[in-house]
């Protein structure tokens, strides 16, 4: 009797453990710029070639990649969602708004494309995020960010 209750309790804990998620919202994001510190593709682990930096504002979140000494800096419409977008819909709405999720939803308006971010982990000194890589075949990408502001 005992030994099933104990297994009953430990499965319910492994259960929640495993549905976990992480909640961030965009007041924990505005103003915190992060940069890149290892990649994760396939398995194997890497230091980035190239120093890469993401910042969030109030309404855009920026990557500037420094291949030389200039950075190329893409500029995104972003918000924070519970659920991924439904039918790769951006919606404007959420833009500006103090939302709790573990997306990034960003919007490529030259490209009318939608970009999306898996908050992995969070917490004050870093953040992980998932992506699937533009290659084909997609590839899962875990970015390791540590914060620098």
């Amino acid at each position: 009797m005992n030994f099933r209750f104990f297994f009953v309790i430990a499965s319910c804990f492994v259960t929640l453990l495993c549905n976990a998620q992480v909640q961030v919202s965009t007041k924990q994001l505005i103003g915190t710029k992060w940069e890149a510190t290892s990649r994760t593709v396939i398995g194997k682990t890497e230091t980035p070639h190239d120093k890469t930096i993401i910042e969030f504002n109030k309404n855009i979140f920026s990557k500037s990649t420094y291949y030389k000494i200039e950075p190329t800096t893409s500029r995104f419409k972003y918000y924070i969602s519970d659920t991924k977008p439904s039918d790769n819909i951006f919606n404007d709405n959420l833009v500006s708004t103090n939302n709790k999720g573990k997306y990034i939803v960003l919007y490529n308006d030259k490209l009318n494309k939608i970009f999306l971010y898996t908050i992995i982990s969070f917490n004050d000194d870093e953040i992980v995020l998932h992506n699937k890589t533009v290659t084909t075949p997609a590839l899962d990408n875990y970015v390791t960010y540590k914060r620098i502001k």
